[in-house]
């Protein structure tokens, strides 16, 4: 786990700019990689909700969060995109208590059926449907959700959420 916060700024929650135009606040970052194990996730998602409650994120929004990230990590998991070799990274900052994160898959050689699935998934799931609602569930919970391939064909999830005032 890697977690920063820029050296010139004491207070996580502190909304000075380095410059002091106040318009721009302290950047708070944390990266984690998550090992293919329902275990890792739940540990990862613990770390991940403390970090938020250091950078000052509201109870609902880290209440919200952790489906966000239980939902996208599960699935990793379940799907086989993130193995004990090769995991997935979360990596995240904070900034004027705007989230952004990003998961990225680091195994396999290319976009796996599930994730070519999540690609081009954006309506509504099927009510008759056992499965298939997490991210469905993911965009009610975030202000800015996308799905894409990197330039070397891995899944690459970026979220945006607004967690504290």
């Amino acid at each position: 786990m890697t977690v920063e916060s820029d050296p010139k700024d004491s207070d996580p929650k502190d909304s000075q700019s380095r410059d002091g135009g106040g318009k721009s606040g302290p950047i708070m970052k944390l990266q984690l990689d998550v090992i293919g194990t329902y275990e890792a996730v739940v540990a990862a998602r613990g770390k991940m909700l403390a970090w938020l409650e250091l950078g000052g994120a509201t109870e609902q929004a880290v209440s919200e969060m952790a489906l966000v990230i239980t939902e996208i990590c599960n699935n990793a998991v379940e799907h086989g995109s993130a193995t004990l070799e090769e995991p997935m990274r979360l990596t995240a900052g904070l900034q004027n208590g705007i989230l952004n994160l990003e998961v990225i898959e680091l195994s396999g050689d290319s976009v796996d059926p599930i994730s070519q699935a999540l690609l081009e998934s954006f309506g509504e799931p099927s009510l008759d449907d056992e499965r298939g609602r997490g991210l469905f569930l993911i965009r009610i919970y975030v202000d800015e959700l996308q799905i894409e391939t990197t330039d070397n064909n891995k899944l690459r999830i970026v979220i945006k959420k607004k967690v504290a005032p």
